[in-house]
């Protein structure tokens, strides 16, 4: 049971690691995070290009925590008017 608390604790830290990143229409923008929860910590990296005149985005991150589990993502926005 508290290898499954620890489990948990760790995922919860890498969630709270979730990337702020500003965004300014075609540039690229790279941010850092750090999450904490249960005596688990994570930290994630990432990376997003806005195109289409700030209308769309692409983002990939990447995050690595206390247990040395490493989790990754990649997601693509669009803008309405």
């Amino acid at each position: 049971m508290d290898e499954n608390r620890k489990r948990a604790d760790t995922g919860i830290a890498s969630a709270i690691a979730l990337l702020p990143q500003p965004t300014v229409a075609g540039r690229t923008s790279m941010g850092m995070a750090m999450g904490f929860n249960g005596g688990e910590s994570a930290i994630s990296r990432g990376v997003v290009h806005n195109f289409m005149q700030g209308k769309a985005s692409v983002k990939v991150g990447t995050s690595y925590n206390s247990q040395d589990k490493a989790s990754g993502g990649v997601g693509f926005g669009w803008t309405f008017n």
